[in-house]
């Protein structure tokens, strides 16, 4: 039964979202959108620490005290991508989304005339 559950969600639910979400971005990159923008289109994933270390070990065996970082990338249909880096510092979780979430929209706003959209698909 788990196995039919999980063909399933591969094939119907999946597919589903799939769907919509390119119908989200064809929406966003229409050229009547792009010359009078109303509606932004985001994509957010944050990378897993372990490949972010800083300084990369190069040709030494070890680093005793390596700074960690943590990079969340946005990426705006349509507009490209941008990438949020933070340290150990700073904690990872809702608040830190949220204002990668604000200064992306934010940018938005800048670059459209200071208007804010009408329409945004996360």
């Amino acid at each position: 039964m788990l196995k039919d559950a999980h063909e399933m969600h591969r094939t119907c639910f999946f597919q589903l979202e799939r769907m919509a979400y390119k119908t989200r971005i064809k929406e966003v990159e229409t050229v009547e959108n792009q010359n009078n923008p109303t509606i932004c289109s985001l994509i957010i994933d944050g990378m897993d620490q372990n490949g972010t270390k800083c300084p990369y070990l190069g040709s030494q065996a070890q680093f005793n005290n390596p700074l960690k970082q943590y990079f969340t990338g946005v990426k705006e249909h349509g507009q490209g991508l941008t990438l949020y880096r933070t340290i150990e510092t700073v904690k990872k979780g809702a608040d830190l989304t949220i204002h990668c979430i604000l200064r992306t929209i934010e940018n938005w706003k800048n670059r459209n005339n200071f208007c804010f959209p009408e329409k945004i698909y996360f």
